[in-house]
């Protein structure tokens, strides 16, 4: 059976969108016919157990990220007059 990436979404319970990647990557095999992308039912198999949502980082690249540093105090900002000046002048 031929299905379409809309046919394909629902079966798999993903976005169309995330078909075209899946073909895109060449995770899912697929032929473009026209402008529409046709894929063989049995080929959901080879992307049917995969891992939902994104891959969990390692703790090598947490030890690898440059340290966050602490801002300096602010400084108090002064206009320029004395304190208790009126005007400019």
């Amino acid at each position: 059976m031929i299905l379409t990436t809309k046919q394909a979404a629902e079966i798999l319970k993903i976005t169309h969108a995330r078909v075209r990647q899946l073909i895109d990557k060449g995770r899912l095999p697929a032929t473009k016919f026209a402008n529409a992308w046709m894929i063989k039912k049995k080929d959901l198999e080879k992307v049917k157990d995969r891992k939902p949502g994104r891959p969990k980082k390692c703790s090598q690249a947490r030890q690898h990220a440059p340290k966050r540093t602490t801002l300096a105090p602010a400084r108090e900002v002064t206009t320029g007059r004395k304190r208790g000046d009126q005007g400019w002048n």
